[in-house]
Parts: C-alpha cells; structure tokens; sequence
C-alpha cells in the first residue's frame, strides 16, 4: 500500500485553488473589459440594425442618428400621421404617473433612402383571449374578400395559389401563350391606412354577421399519423359542425382544441378604442397616430391584411378571373395575364393608384414585361416565378449584396457546432418548401436547379458562420462540418420524397444524384472567389462528391450540375 503524503496532498489543493482563482479573475478582466468597451460604444455611437442587411449592425454617431431621427419624426408630422398630444387624450392618462413613461417610445430603422419608423405598442391594452378573438374575427373577414386577390402572405397559400393557377393554364390545349406579368407594391402600406375608412370596412362586414360566432380549432393530419402546429380556424354553423370541407388534398384537417367563441360587434368596438389610443412618446413628448397603423402592434397584420383585401374586392375584382391572377402578399402585388390588354389596364391602375384607400404604388418597385419579349422571370415573396416553366424557383439574389453577416446574433446555444448544424438544416429547409417541388408543375431540372440553389444559399450562410462563431472560438472540425452538410443532404432527399408520396408521383431522381447536387452548390459558394477558403472542409466535400460519382446511373449523369475543377489555393 502506498503511503500518502499530506504535505503533498495539500500542495496539490493549494495549486487547484490558486487555478480556480486565476480563472475566476481572467472571467471577471474579460468581463470588464467588454462592459467598458460596450460604455465607451454607448457613448459615442448608436448602433442599430438596418432593413436591407438583417444580421448587421450599424454605428452612427449620436449627432449624426439624431438628424436622422429628426427627419423621419418631422417627416411622419408633415404627412399628418402624427400629431402632438391633444387635450382629450389626457383622460386616458393616470395624474399620479409621468404621461412619457406609461407609452412606448418611437425609434426609426435605416432604410436605403429614409427610415422606417418602429412603433412597439403591443397589444394596446387589449387582453390575451381578446386578441386572439379579433385575430380569429379579422381572418374570417379577410376571406370574404378573397375573390379580389388569392393571399399569399405564407408558402402555403402560394403553393395553394400557384397549384389553382396552374391547373387553368395546363388544362387549356394551347398553353403555350406568352404571360405578361407586372409586379408592384404599395408606398408605405402600413402607414397609409386611414382609420375612418378601416373602422367603416369592419362595421359593414358584421352587419350581416350573427351575434355571436363560434370557430373550430383544427390541424392537419399528416401521413403517418402526425399533426401540424398551424392551427386553421374555420367557422362552424347552428350545429356546431366545419362550414367548409376538412379534407385538403392528401391532408385532413382535426380539431383539437374547444371552439373560440367571438362577438363580432364587441370586437369592432375593441378596436375603434385601440385606433384612439394609439399614443407614443419621443423624450418628454407624446404623439397621437391618426393615420396608419404601427409596425410593432400585435393586431396590426391582421388589420393592414384585411384593409387592403377590402381594397382588391373593391378595384381588383375584375381582373382576378379565367387565366388572369392576382396573387397578394398584403402590399406586395403580382398580377400575370395571357392578355396584353388587361395587363396594361392593370398598369394603369398602378399609376393611379387608389384614392379612396389613400393607395398610392411603389413606381421604383413596379416591374413588367409589356415592353420587353425576353423577360419571363419574376421575384414575388421570396421566390423566383418563371411564367415560360410555370415553375417557382429558389431565390438566389439576396447574395449580389453580399454574403450573410453574423454581427448581430439573437440565438443562444450551448454548444457552437450543433448551432451551426441545426442552422444549416434550418437555412437549406427554409428555401427548399414543399411549393419548390411540387411535383403538378415542377420538372426534373426543376427540382435540381432548387436543390442546387438551396445548397448555394447555405453555403453563404456556413462561410458567415465558420468566420464568426467557429473561428473565435478555436481549431475547427473540418470532418464534423463536412458530415453535417451531408447529413442535410439526406434531409433534402428525404423532404423531397415525402412532397411527391403527398402528391401520390414516383420519385425518379436517385438518392445519389440529389447529395452530389446539394454538395456541390455548397462547394460552389465555399470556392467562390473572393471570399474565405476553408479548405480541410472543401477538400472533404469534394472527396465525398468523387466517390458518390462512381454511383450515379449513366442516364442521370445530364442531370448533374456541371463540377468545378478548379484549385481553390490559386
């Protein structure tokens, strides 16, 4: 037995303690140093993030935000959606509380011309149950007008959409004339909704309306068994049963919650008090919003969204019909027409823009291709349409202003790789939607051009987080990042098979052919000139595309997207 030595034994914790206290005194420098740098930022800068560039932040000095805070307060004064406090507003204000600390206060986001101010009202005094009530009420309200314009705020009401539009073009014998497109969306649409019209549109619309309405919750059943976290509120009649068909597609809708019960004329009366108490402060000054609704309300999608259905049933009704569509993303606007004649009437109704609502469009965001026979392509809520395919594509051209920063992080993780993993599963999944590939529209080349891109657009994301969550940290794993960008490879394969066994269609693309394609849209952007080299991990990847080649099927080799051969070290 071996005899221990308590001088030994002692030395040993005094060197254990003296490393903990080395530690705990570098931890408490580095978070010194950071709290001074960030004083020293604070007192010079005001750092904000911009509309165009959604992960970067940027530094202005104090003198220079505050002219540009100025213009924007000035600018909102000018055009009459503020106005200073008024004496009948001061009953809605407590004697023993300060008047600027019981409202939100205004700040302004950089745009690339002016600012865009931001509002944080929240719900307004409106309770939780009865928000929901008037979310629940106004969506209900909203679909009423759909005959005006087919929504498509969220992919799946585009993939719905573009599914109803296609089946008209693809069914008509000749389906080959040109489409003629014009793109548009409106100037300041939050902004520009006047709320005596907002109120009349909502009192017209419950005139006919039962007191009292009940709305089932529902969700879809998928294959497998397995529920959606959507939930579909669909108004059920005297005897409690879905007014509409619960059967979509492959898809069944089940309830899963008790019905919300809503009185449409209290809710309209909640609202007409919200629109009167929407009040800000700027330092010791407050603000009355007369026009316009703020970016930074809880109800104010639901109320901008209804507004201007309201407005397309109104003006846009007749050229939402036969092979002319509508689609809608709440201001953003795409009309498509096998008729030149209705998209120049069209067009005309974009020039002029529609008084009535105080609607005015975009002209330096309007696009068409009445002058032109070449353009067949169009970027509409984050996609590309291509009228020649009827195919959507994957939009690739955020990057022309630079690839993805990560300056600015919101998400917090414990461990930075599996950060980075679920990251790039959640950026190649996000563009890659079950409407990219639908198999009713979509070819073959159009499932790889999407796969590629997709693959493209993750790369850029995984240079920005290799520079700058990795890289401060240390040595990075080459092998853990290459196996993470295949293994979302595998997931692409797989939301690919499910899409098309949803839609009852063989899938004939091989599993191979769908990695090498993914691969090597993230090769691609790693290899890109000008940006940062990693290449252990380039180098992986590409050793990984070589022995995969080997199993491609002779008739899938045109598929392929062409592989680049050139050095990345020169």
């Amino acid at each position: 037995m071996t005899n221990i030595n308590l001088k030994d034994c002692k030395w040993a914790s005094s060197l254990s303690n003296f490393r903990l206290k080395t530690n705990v005194i570098a931890k408490l420098f580095v978070w010194v140093m950071c709290r001074l740098v960030m004083v020293t930022l604070n007192s010079f800068f005001y750092l904000t993030e911009h509309a165009a560039y959604h992960n970067q932040l940027l530094y202005y000095r104090k003198r220079v935000w505050q002219q540009q805070h100025d213009r924007g307060l000035n600018a909102l004064m000018n055009n009459d959606s503020l106005v200073r406090f008024s004496q009948e507003i001061s009953q809605v204000v407590s004697p023993d509380e300060p008047r600027q600390n019981k409202f939100p206060r205004i700040r302004f986001i950089p745009k690339k011309q002016d600012v865009r101010p931001i509002m944080p009202l929240g719900r307004g005094g409106m309770s939780l149950s009865l928000l929901l009530k008037a979310r629940v009420l106004l969506g209900h309200l909203s679909k009423a007008h759909m005959k005006g314009s087919m929504k498509t705020k969220s992919s799946s009401d585009l993939h719905n959409a573009w599914c109803m539009y296609t089946k008209k073009i693809l069914v008509k014998e000749n389906s080959n004339n040109r489409l003629y497109f014009v793109r548009t969306d409106i100037r300041d649409a939050y902004g520009s909704i006047l709320h005596n019209k907002l109120v009349d549109l909502l009192q017209q619309c419950i005139e006919n309306l039962a007191p009292t309405l009940a709305f089932g919750q529902y969700v879809s059943m998928r294959m497998g068994g397995k529920t959606g976290k959507k939930i579909t509120y669909i108004l059920l009649d005297g005897n409690k049963q879905p007014t509409t068909s619960l059967i979509r597609g492959a898809e069944r809708l089940v309830e899963v919650y008790t019905p919300v019960i809503v009185q449409p004329q209290k809710v309209v009366e909640e609202i007409k008090q919200l629109l009167c108490k929407l009040i800000i402060s700027n330092g010791s000054k407050l603000f009355r919003i007369v026009r316009g609704l703020p970016q930074g309300g809880s109800l104010s999608a639901a109320l901008c969204e209804f507004y201007y259905a309201a407005m397309c049933a109104a003006y846009f009704c007749r050229f939402n019909h036969g092979s002319n569509v509508l689609f809608r993303a709440v201001d953003d606007f795409l009309f498509i027409s096998e008729a030149r004649r209705d998209a120049e009437q069209f067009m005309e109704h974009v020039k002029s823009g529609i008084p009535e609502f105080n609607c005015s469009m975009n002209k330096e965001k309007t696009l068409h291709n009445l002058d032109t026979q070449i353009e067949h392509r169009v970027s509409f809520c984050g996609i590309i349409v291509c009228l020649k395919s009827l195919q959507l594509l994957v939009n690739t051209s955020s990057l022309a202003i630079g690839y993805p920063k990560y300056t600015m992080r919101l998400n917090t993780y414990e461990s930075p790789g599996k950060f980075v993993k679920e990251r790039l599963r959640q950026v190649t999944l996000t563009r890659l939607q079950p409407l990219m590939l639908d198999p009713s529209y979509t070819k073959t080349n159009g499932v790889i051009t999407n796969v590629w891109r997709s693959g493209f657009m993750a790369g850029a994301r995984l240079l920005a987080m290799l520079s700058n969550v990795l890289a401060p940290r240390g040595k990075i794993n080459a092998k853990f990042i290459s196996l993470s960008v295949i293994e979302v490879g595998h997931k692409v394969y797989r939301r690919i098979q499910s899409v098309f066994q949803r839609e009852d269609v063989n899938l004939t693309v091989p599993k191979v052919v769908i990695l090498i394609t993914y691969v090597t849209g993230v090769c691609t952007m790693m290899n890109w000139p000008g940006l940062p080299k990693w290449l252990p991990i380039y180098n992986n990847l590409r050793r990984f595309l070589k022995r995969m080649l080997v199993n491609v099927p002779g008739d899938m080799q045109r598929l392929l997207p062409t592989l680049l051969h050139d050095n990345p070290t020169r």
